[in-house]
């Protein structure tokens, strides 16, 4: 378990397990994080050697574990998933522990039936005697994931491919693990970013957030789409817009989509999927014609941004079908990257797809850096263009005039949406 050598629980766990006194810790974390992982870890320390040991997953139809005196450790996992009957089971260990238990219950917050309660509504009569700790596992750092990526690659994985598991993971250990379980396969001397983006969602993260979207109201899934197509963090009235709905039933959509785990706020006011490359697996299944209407929605929202993030209103323009206005967009992100850097919103990765989205995942993060403004925005050309590029310098013809049209300043302000 992460940092548990500095965990405030690991000392009353050890004198619990001694026969003295009585502790309950609960691990929490989000899908993937390691939950059961944790608990076999736990399993094996040698503080628990001596003492009954009993796993028990709620949930799973087994019956409860025999309880009685003397030092025990009790791990119980997925408590989100206990029936009624095993969450009284479970209350009732707890309300009455014996010296020497040592209890430790891992669950998922986002899918408890009372948020912020394990075991339900009221809250368990802990006793006085009782030392209760929360312990929250948190997503892998950059220099976490690049460990992951050396024991399974070897001197195969590279700076770029590290950063571009690390965006489009979200540093969420089950994810990195399911990534790098088919990048093991290659055969090339080194893994690249492109690897990376070949290997596409996981099956776990795309059952998992499909399911969640098909659990909400039919009506309230266009928020959940519009996400998927954004590709990134967005404000409420970003996410509304793009989904076409009005303020009343959208907030009402967020809220469900809140509640059921499939998004999640982010950061402070902007909404998204807690794992980048989540946002693939949905906008994949999103019906062609709704998904044209979502990218052109979301080319003029982003459009109304200060500064414009041109690079991306061009990737929405042109999976939403509108190929002037398209040309437009990447004619202003070309001469914005040459007269002053990127365009906000040009740091997405140099695999960028059509689906206005970075990469296979529509991430954004540390893996998109690297790239230059040029290459960056040629992703938006297609392929047929990237070679006349405007705003690079061509060589001119022989009446000296040069054939560009990048030279003439053209706008289309006041017209974000064509």
């Amino acid at each position: 378990m992460a940092a548990v050598q500095r965990s405030p629980w690991l000392a009353p766990l050890r004198l619990a397990l001694g026969g003295s006194g009585s502790v309950l810790v609960l691990v929490e974390g989000p899908a993937g994080l390691g939950k059961s992982r944790a608990l076999h870890e736990l399993s094996g320390r040698p503080e628990a050697a001596e003492a009954r040991r009993a796993l028990w997953r709620c949930g799973a139809g087994e019956e409860p574990p025999e309880t009685g005196g003397g030092p025990a450790l009790l791990l119980v996992d997925d408590a989100h998933r206990a029936t009624p009957r095993e969450r009284e089971w479970l209350r009732g260990v707890l309300e009455r522990p014996w010296q020497g238990l040592a209890a430790v219950v891992a669950y998922r917050p986002e899918e408890l039936g009372s948020a912020g309660l394990p075991l339900g509504a009221p809250a368990v009569s802990y006793p006085p005697g009782l030392a209760v700790f929360r312990h929250r596992l948190r997503a892998w750092g950059v220099d976490r994931v690049r460990r992951a990526a050396s024991e399974v690659l070897g001197e195969r994985a590279t700076h770029e491919a590290v950063a571009r598991l690390y965006a489009c993971s979200g540093g969420v250990p089950q994810v990195v693990a399911d990534l790098l379980c088919t990048l093991r396969a290659g055969t090339g001397p080194q893994c690249t970013a492109a690897d990376v983006d070949a290997v596409g969602v996981p099956v776990r993260l795309a059952e998992l957030v499909l399911s969640r979207t098909d659990a909400l109201a039919a009506a309230d899934r266009p928020v959940v789409w519009a996400a998927g197509v954004l590709g990134e963090p967005a404000t409420r009235d970003e996410l509304l817009a793009v989904a076409g709905m009005g303020l009343a039933p959208g907030r009402e959509a967020l809220l469900a989509a809140l509640a059921g785990a499939t998004l999640s706020e982010v950061s402070e006011g902007r909404y998204g999927f807690s794992v980048p490359l989540a946002t693939t697996a949905v906008r994949e299944r999103i019906p062609g014609p709704l998904r044209e209407e979502l990218h052109g929605r979301a080319a003029r929202v982003l459009a109304r941004r200060r500064p414009v993030p041109w690079t991306e209103v061009a990737r929405h323009r042109k999976s939403a079908g509108r190929c002037k206005s398209w040309l437009r967009a990447v004619e202003k992100a070309a001469r914005t990257a040459v007269e002053g850097g990127p365009s906000p919103g040009g740091d997405r990765s140099p695999g960028t797809d059509a689906g206005g989205a970075g990469g296979p995942g529509g991430v954004s993060g540390p893996a998109g850096t690297a790239a230059g403004p040029q290459r960056r925005h040629r992703a938006s050309l297609g392929p047929d263009r990237g070679r006349s590029l405007p705003g690079r310098p061509r060589p001119r013809p022989a009446g000296g005039r040069s054939g560009s049209t990048a030279a003439r300043p053209r706008s289309d302000a006041g017209q974000p949406g064509r």
